[in-house]
């Protein structure tokens, strides 16, 4: 075992008992002893050599103002400039040197350069003379020649123009504070940041390379890794010297790194001071940093930071700021930007536990900052800090978390004007002067809102296959990130792909897809997700922002912050939801198969609240009663039989579409005044699902029986196992429509009872016919079986039924997964251009609807047609698409009946009398699995 180093005290005890240093014997004994006891002290790393008197001896000898030096000292004992000596100080590594000194005239030439990247031209060029013009006046960079554009470098320094951009990022850059800015990826962090380090001297550090960008060094990322192979013992078996010698070490490592950025930055410095040092040179500088290999070597500073192992840089650091400060004045500034903090923040994929955001763990990304402030004066530098997964609670109880602010404001492509703007001053002008070109920029605004990656990259790929093909570019695109194969753009995607003048591009830009199965080791996130499909499955709005307890939406990639305040949360992008559609529909964990059915994909991902299962059953019943089943074969009535007016065909009211789908089916009531809305007809949905703190049915639909009259039909529902009877009461009128307060007096309360107790269109059927009301209970993948009341004196008791589990696993495993993916995706991409009505107004969506039709094939009307009636309601060949037109058409239905209703009701009263129940229709095919019973 090696015997520890002498403290301060003790070597100034020993160096007393030396009369004098004049014999040069003496002299090497006190050096040794002093290099002994100050080696581990701060200051310049001393050589561990001297720790010997043989070779402290050879030095004197060899240095005798060395010796001079150190008598004096020794008469005054004061060894300061003994200890500073560059003599007994450690050499600085001969191969970090010889880098240096080669790096000085390359880096000159870079300086000199008024731009160090070259022009990008595409590969192969377009033989349109117009095309090539128009591609070259973008003026794109590229670092490599017949590679791709670097569009992150466009325009880079351009957002101090800006005031909104140029506020986003002093926003980031604050003295004297560390701005941590989390947001998901894509959305703009680094461009940020890079901007910011075009207006501040700083340093650039990039944690991880994601992969879908080659920029910047990879020093860090190489500290990460030497950091990821130190030990890793089990939880159990965790020692204090463990975890000490990884804290050390990791700080060792970052001090390296830390110091060839400094030392590459001061000869940056003093080479751009030779020919005056101007703003520009903060934007050189940082492109350098983004690209190290433009200094002529291959990531200069990844090599200098491994010639630099094993060197004391405490000292250098403080030495080479210094120096860089008195190059740039007493007021310089430093600003220390890590980028893809996520990766030190949590640790828990590519570090040892040591460095895990867990409870009496320390997380690396404190111990980088921990480093920073120890080795730099804390009053000449700031942080910024950018990734999708910092927690709050890492810096809980830091000393400096009063220098902690918190952002997510990156902006986003939502602001349709922006987001035109933008893609229009890349696309050629021929282009755009074509019906295929406008019908492009419309779906590329629709598909990519949102983060602004995707439109960066969807336009990179049109770069790259010089505007030939833009739907099958923006195809492909959403087919790599998503894997679902868009179908809004068919016509003009196949008449593309028959051009016979298609030329392949070289190289294609990177996607980096949404991987949608780490949601299998993430529960709360996946059913957050999940029920996001389920609310676009159906209905009308856009769905409800998210609170910052759903942040892991944001750090997984799916949702992200349309905040400033990391508060408010949106999952509206149509390549995420319309990615995890089409993941639902794939056998997990594997995701390699297509699952069968839309039954299928229910039960792997069943719904989990009242509301998600609603718009299933939406969805089920668009398609269940489109073939105009008997109402006895999709609900199950109390025994012994059901009604006679129940074994008739019946028709879904207000639904329309030409292919299959349509959109949407239900109003998506916010309010109790909503739901009322709805059944005053002021709302052409065939379903109403009410989102409100009252007490309402889970569902509300109208069907017409086959006399003509109609029924209206609410619905309670549970996504799990519950007792039939206690979910009747719930319809019970004394319990339905109260508000929040359970107020069964309010006018709103009175309204809807007097609604539900009248038909639904005037000259409703008579009291020996049905009644104006079913209701009806299900539980999910559970049967009902119900029983009646008994009867009370002088009055009926209410008609109610249970959801036939039978028939919805027949007709669910019918149904393909692809009706319920693109029933997904079309509702998704209409509420998407309802927002941009929003902002536009109407005559934006009547010039588009003029010429496409909606993604489901329903018939789009022109804003002439807006105030026509249709006067067919329930006839698959019209649609009521404004307000009020469908109580008009209800009423004028009813006026056409009037002469066929009397036979209706007699055929009924017929029936009635009837003791054997009327034979059911011919089932589809059996079920796949019966469904538990519940009494």
């Amino acid at each position: 075992m090696s015997t520890p180093p002498p403290t301060l005290a003790e070597g100034f005890e020993s160096l007393r008992q030396y009369p004098n240093l004049d014999d040069v014997k003496y002299a090497a004994g006190a050096l040794s002893m002093i290099v002994s006891m100050y080696l581990a002290q701060p200051g310049p790393p001393l050589d561990p050599r001297y720790e010997l008197t043989k070779e402290c001896l050879e030095l004197l000898k060899r240095q005798p103002e060395l010796h001079e030096m150190l008598k004096r000292a020794h008469a005054d004992e004061s060894y300061d400039l003994v200890r500073a000596s560059v003599f007994i100080r450690k050499p600085f590594p001969k191969k970090a040197q010889e880098l240096l000194d080669k790096l000085r005239p390359s880096l000159a030439t870079y300086i000199r350069d008024t731009e160090p990247i070259g022009p990008w031209h595409s590969h192969p060029q377009p033989t349109d003379p117009a095309l090539l013009a128009h591609m070259e006046s973008l003026g794109l960079l590229s670092p490599e020649i017949n590679g791709l554009p670097s569009m992150i470098l466009k325009d880079l320094g351009s957002f101090t123009n800006d005031p909104v951009l140029s506020s986003r990022v002093r926003n980031l850059f604050v003295r004297g504070k560390k701005t941590v800015m989390v947001n998901t990826s894509g959305s703009g962090k680094t461009r940020l940041l890079l901007e910011g380090l075009c207006n501040n001297w700083g340093l650039y550090f990039l944690i991880l390379n994601p992969g879908v960008r080659d920029l910047g060094s990879v020093d860090f990322r190489g500290v990460v890794e030497d950091v990821a192979r130190f030990s890793n013992t089990p939880a159990s078996e965790d020692t204090a010297r463990n975890f000490e010698s990884n804290l050390s070490c990791a700080e060792e490592r970052l001090g390296e790194a830390l110091l060839a950025r400094l030392l590459v930055f001061r000869m940056f410095l003093e080479l751009a001071k030779d020919d005056g040092l101007t703003e520009d040179h903060k934007r050189t500088w940082l492109i350098l940093q983004l690209l190290p290999g433009l200094s002529g070597r291959n990531d200069v500073f990844r090599s200098l930071t491994l010639y630099l192992r094993g060197y004391d840089v405490r000292y250098a650091i403080s030495e080479t700021f210094d120096n860089i400060c008195e190059l740039m004045g007493s007021d310089f500034h430093l600003f220390l930007v890590l980028d893809e903090g996520q990766a030190a923040a949590t640790g828990k994929d590519s570090l040892p536990r040591a460095f895990h955001a867990e409870p009496g763990k320390h997380p690396f990304l404190l111990k980088i900052l921990e480093t920073w402030d120890k080795r730099l004066p804390v009053d000449s530098f700031s942080c910024a800090i950018a990734g999708t997964d910092i927690p709050k609670s890492i810096f809980k109880d830091l000393k400096y978390a009063d220098q902690l602010r918190w952002t997510s404001d990156t902006g986003s492509f939502d602001d349709q004007t922006l987001h035109e703007r933008y893609l229009r001053r890349f696309l050629p002008p021929s282009l755009l002067a074509t019906q295929l070109g406008e019908d492009f920029l419309q779906r590329a605004l629709t598909w990519t809102s949102g983060r602004h990656r995707d439109t960066v990259t969807l336009i990179t790929e049109l770069l790259m296959w010089n505007f030939q093909r833009p739907h099958n570019a923006l195809d492909d695109y959403i087919a790599k990130a998503t894997q679902f194969q868009p179908t809004d753009g068919e016509k003009w995607a196949e008449s593309e792909s028959s051009s016979p003048d298609l030329i392949v591009p070289v190289t294609r830009p990177k996607v980096e897809p949404h991987v949608f199965s780490q949601l299998l080791d993430c529960n709360e996130t996946e059913s957050t997700l999940r029920e996001a499909i389920f609310h676009y499955l159906a209905t009308d709005k856009r769905l409800p922002r998210l609170k910052v307890d759903k942040i892991e939406t944001v750090s997984l990639g799916f949702g992200r912050f349309v905040d400033g305040g990391m508060n408010e949360i949106t999952l509206d992008e149509p390549m995420v939801l319309a990615g995890m559609a089409s993941w639902m529909t794939k056998k997990h964990p594997t995701d390699k198969q297509q699952l069968d059915s839309y039954l299928d994909c229910l039960q792997q991902s069943p719904p989990t609240t009242a509301k998600a299962f609603s718009a299933c059953l939406a969805f089920y019943f668009s398609r269940a009663f489109d073939a105009k089943p008997n109402l006895s074969d999709i609900f199950t009535f109390p025994a012994p039989a059901p009604p006679a007016w129940a074994k008739h065909p019946v028709e879904l009211v207000g639904l329309h579409t030409t292919t299959g789908t349509v959109t949407p089916l239900a109003t998506s009531a916010s309010s109790l005044a909503d739901v009322v809305s709805w059944m005053e007809h002021a709302s052409p949905t065939p379903f109403c699902i009410p989102a409100v703190e009252a007490s309402t049915p889970d569902l509300l639909f109208v069907l017409k029986l086959k006399n003509g009259t109609y029924l209206w039909v609410v619905m309670q529902l549970t996504p799990t196992k519950s007792n039939g009877s206690d979910l009747l009461k719930s319809l019970e009128e004394a319990h339905l429509f109260c508000d929040a307060d359970h107020n069964a007096d309010s006018a709103l309360h009175t309204r809807a009872i007097e609604l539900l107790n009248a038909p639904p269109a005037k000259g409703g059927p008579s009291t020996r016919s049905a009644p104006t009301v079913l209701r009806v209970v299900a539980a999910f993948d559970t049967q009902f079986n119900l029983k009646n009341p008994k009867k009370g004196k002088g009055k009926a008791h209410p008609v109610h039924a249970s959801l036939s589990m039978d028939m919805f696993h027949t007709i669910a495993a019918e149904l393909k997964p692809a009706d319920f993916v693109q029933s997904v995706v079309a509702n998704v991409l209409k509420r998407k251009l309802e927002a941009v009505d929003d902002e536009h107004g109407e005559g934006r969506e009547a010039k588009r609807r003029s010429s496409t039709q909606s993604e489901s094939g329903e018939k789009v009307e022109t804003e002439d047609e807006k105030g026509e009636a249709q006067t067919d309601l329930a006839s698959n060949s019209s649609r009521v698409t404004t307000r009020g037109q469908r109580k008009k058409a209800l009423e004028a239905l009813e006026a056409k009946e009037d002469e066929e209703k009397g036979l209706e009701e007699e055929k009924v009263e017929e029936e009635e009398v009837e003791e054997g129940p009327k034979p059911k229709s011919k089932p589809r095919s059996k079920p796949k699995s019966k469904p538990k019973s519940s009494k």
